[in-house]
């Protein structure tokens, strides 16, 4: 009798978490942003000190789509940046944590 109430709630569980489950139709995404961080006059790269979650800091937001979270990712030594898993629409790119000072706004 203990057997078959196992069985049953394990099959109870397994049907639960399965149901959850359903085939996802969005394609992969394809796009992506890179670039490297310039200086205005030099057009030389401009070194970062440090890289990974304490050097420079770019959030990318889906615009037209009220409350969308940021997609955080964060430049290189050499002032290089790439995200490659974007979805096609339009962005808005900010920084953070920078160790210059932007003279031109894109919006």
């Amino acid at each position: 009798m203990t057997k078959n109430k196992f069985f049953i709630a394990f099959f109870f569980v397994v049907a639960v978490l399965f149901s959850g489950c359903r085939i996802d139709n969005y394609v992969a995404p394809s796009s992506e942003l890179y670039g490297q961080i310039l200086d205005s006059k030099t057009r030389e790269p401009v070194p970062q000190p440090v890289e990974a979650e304490t050097g420079l800091k770019m959030r990318l937001y889906e615009a037209g789509h009220t409350g969308s979270r940021a997609q955080d990712f964060y430049a290189l030594k050499d002032g290089s940046f790439k995200n490659s898993m974007l979805f096609n629409g339009p962005y808005k790119l900010t920084m953070e944590a920078t160790n210059f000072f932007l003279l031109i706004r894109f919006s």
